[in-house]
């Protein structure tokens, strides 16, 4: 279980094909003094477990179906990326629940990064079979990242982005056009689970709709 709030930016040392998935060595000092062999690291969002420890270097294996439903599949050598360790008994908690379970993966239409007393804007493009997901005011995890929902626009969101997010995240490298992987809300998606024939067809899903419907 993850928060979506990245402990520090790693970069792609080696990035190869193995069987159908891919082995990826990531560069990442701080995670790397306190992480062992069985761990689950978050990267860019997608929950992996640590098979190699190598100075400030941890190896990974990803599956096929990873590979093939994540940005993952596209990492060279070079690449930044978002790292975060698992959460502990005992940790803070901010951000919110992160599975490390990519749902899908969007296209970013939109950034702007906070300057001059301007916000960040990010806006992303998602398939429209997952708009059902999107909860004005509701989290979403980008990347890894938690972010707000500030506003849904057919089967795209906008979030703000504050300075911290951006400095501390791999978001100041994205353009538009750039591939992210996107997780839903978890309650969200087992709400959806469970009411699926009372929230069919809601144009738009709210805190202020589910509180009408006793939630």
């Amino acid at each position: 279980m993850f928060t979506g709030l990245i402990s520090e930016i790693g970069e792609v040392k080696n990035a190869r094909p193995q069987g159908g998935g891919r082995r990826i060595l990531v560069s990442a000092p701080i995670t790397a003094t306190d992480c062992e062999i069985g761990d689950s690291i978050a990267i860019d969002g997608v929950c992996l477990t640590v098979v190699e420890t190598r100075n400030e270097v941890i190896g990974f294996d990803v599956s096929e179906e990873t590979t093939q439903n994540t940005t993952l599949k596209h990492l060279r050598a070079g690449e930044k990326l978002n790292v975060e360790s698992a959460l502990r008994a005992g940790d803070r908690f901010g951000g919110h629940f992160v599975q490390g379970h990519v749902d899908t993966t969007g296209s970013i239409t939109t950034i702007r990064g906070p300057e001059g007393g301007r916000e960040g804007v990010l806006e992303v493009e998602l398939p429209h079979s997952s708009r059902m997901f999107l909860v004005s005011k509701g989290s979403i995890a980008v990347d890894g990242i938690s972010l707000t929902i500030q506003s849904i626009s057919g089967n795209s969101f906008m979030s703000i982005i504050v300075p911290h997010t951006y400095r501390a995240t791999i978001l100041q490298y994205k353009r538009s056009g750039s591939l992210v992987n996107i997780e839903f809300d978890m309650i969200v998606k087992a709400l959806h689970g469970m009411l699926p024939g009372v929230i069919e067809g809601v144009e738009e899903l709210t805190f202020d709709k589910l509180r009408k419907w006793g939630y």
